[in-house]
């Protein structure tokens, strides 16, 4: 979990506001890959936002952060493209 949030960390300029929203991918009761879960982290507060991404992995159904290294190869490997709902 620190490799994840040490490489979204250090991806941000130092000018930008301190938080970050962090998705993640994850597979749901019925089997179906699920693209939407996210998390708001704050660069202030390591030992919580570390806690809350050990907290959501040990979830059933957790597959991966999407910007992690097996996020990005699982990405690059499955080209899909996400529509929006039809109202």
């Amino acid at each position: 979990m620190k490799e994840v949030y040490y490489q979204i960390k250090n991806d941000i300029p130092e000018d930008s506001l301190p938080i970050a929203l962090l998705q993640y991918t994850y597979e749901d009761f019925n089997r179906v890959i699920q693209v939407g879960g996210s998390i708001t982290i704050k660069w202030d507060k390591d030992k919580e936002n570390i806690e809350k991404m050990e907290d959501i992995a040990s979830r059933p159904g957790f597959m991966f952060f999407n910007n992690s290294t097996e996020g990005m190869e699982f990405w690059s490997n499955n080209k899909i493209t996400i529509k929006p709902k039809q109202r």
